[in-house]
């Protein structure tokens, strides 16, 4: 249901050209750079950077340095209603049409040792560890959005189409 995992630079013959997510996803590029497509925009990110994939986008995969490093937090549907996120709605749907940001090295910083928390957590067997890690993700996906949110404010505002489709998609 949640899955902390570090990818590198990986493909495959049986990697598909496209393929539609069944959870809910934060890349966390740590390293190099990738070239991608999520719900038909494109996306070019270089570390420090990272993007939202929400339950049943569409990617593709095009292209990524030979030292691409990405740190992925996963989580189902279940695991998103439970999590119970209150992301403002009127900036939710920015993440549907700009879904890939850049990040400072010391957010970043902050974010690895989130997910490293989470990892280990996700290893021991102790009292209360769902509630935990719940509380854990939940925090993690708030800081990260305070300055996603932030970084959305530098940049040009979105066009009326960019915001029609952001509003259906939310």
């Amino acid at each position: 249901e949640i899955q902390v995992a570090e990818i590198g630079n990986y493909i495959s013959e049986e990697t598909p050209e496209y393929f539609r997510t069944n959870h809910y996803a934060i890349l966390f590029i740590t390293q190099g750079t990738l070239s991608a497509i999520i719900n038909q925009i494109s996306i070019e990110m270089k570390a420090p950077a990272a993007a939202f994939i929400f339950n049943d986008h569409v990617l593709h995969y095009n292209s990524s340095s030979p030292d691409l490093k990405i740190r992925l937090l996963s989580f189902s549907p279940v695991i998103a209603e439970k999590l119970m996120l209150s992301l403002p709605y009127d900036k939710l749907h920015f993440a549907y049409v700009r879904p890939a940001s850049q990040i400072d090295a010391p957010n970043m910083q902050t974010i690895m040792l989130y997910l490293d928390l989470v990892e280990e957590l996700m290893r021991k067997e102790t009292p209360n560890r769902q509630t935990t890690i719940l509380h854990l993700i939940r925090s993690l996906v708030s800081f990260f959005y305070g300055f996603y949110a932030d970084s959305l404010s530098s940049q040009k505002p979105l066009s009326r189409a960019e915001e029609l489709t952001g509003r259906f998609l939310s």
